[in-house]
């Protein structure tokens, strides 16, 4: 009688089990690809304010300026993949002084990511899957 009785319920219990398993996650994400809206002469026009202390950090000083993102072109990045060349260029609050050039940086969106390479430095800013609540580590490919 109890043999039977540990049968059923571990029939019952790999009955329930097997059910429970089968569910799926159904998520699709966008790609980072997707996020993104490159193309050879788009650019994005902000304002920008640093802090800046001087005097050993007795006094500090609000700097102003604008600062222009400029696509310039696609190239290719040291790992032979597909990457966008944008040009930072900053000028005065007013606008009154023409724009120079500050940096240049690299986009680079893969299936997974979307990095940039600033100043010989890749940091992750996308990653897969994009949904609320999932973290990455932005700069794992930095060595600290």
């Amino acid at each position: 009688m109890k043999n039977k009785l540990l049968l059923s319920s571990l029939f019952l219990f790999s009955c329930l089990l097997l059910t429970h398993c089968s569910q799926k996650d159904d998520f699709t994400s966008e790609s980072p690809e997707e996020y993104q809206n490159l193309a050879i002469g788009k650019y994005i026009t902000y304002r920008l304010d640093s802090l800046l202390y001087v005097n050993f950090g007795q006094q500090d000083t609000l700097i102003k300026y604008q600062a222009k993102d400029v696509v310039e072109g696609s190239t290719t990045d040291a790992l032979g993949r597909p990457s966008w060349r944008i040009v930072r260029y900053l000028r005065d609050t007013a606008g009154l002084t023409p724009w120079q050039e500050n940096i240049t940086y690299l986009v680079i969106s893969t299936r997974e990511t979307l990095e940039i390479v600033e100043n010989n430095l890749r940091f992750i800013k996308l990653k897969m899957p994009i949904r609320d609540g999932f973290t990455w580590k932005g700069n794992s490919f930095i060595n600290t």
